[in-house]
């Protein structure tokens, strides 16, 4: 039987076992008079109130050579990177909704 749906890997490939990832929680508000989604948490009477804004993460992704190899042996911190940076700052999701 060769690669499809239920099949088996193509020859050489390793199956990798599926590792449901982390939830991930975010409070979330969105306003007329300043578009965009930003964080909220909850004032002393419950309601909830724009968080303050914390500086932007810079990441730094460093690639020594341009083979496949590499972005695969690095492909779990990558991802990690990612999701950190979407998580953090409008910038990249703004990007991602453009492509």
């Amino acid at each position: 039987m060769s690669g499809g749906v239920g099949g088996a890997a193509p020859r050489g490939i390793p199956l990798s076992r599926f590792i449901m990832p982390l939830p991930v929680k975010a409070n979330a508000g969105i306003s007329t008079s300043n578009p965009g989604v930003f964080a909220v948490d909850n004032a002393d009477g419950g309601l909830p109130r724009p968080a303050p804004a914390s500086p932007p993460t810079q990441i730094t992704v460093q690639v020594q050579a341009m083979d496949s190899r590499s972005f695969l042996d690095h492909s779990n911190d990558i991802a990690l990177a990612v999701r950190q940076a979407m998580l953090e700052t409008s910038v990249l999701n703004d990007v991602i909704r453009e492509v």
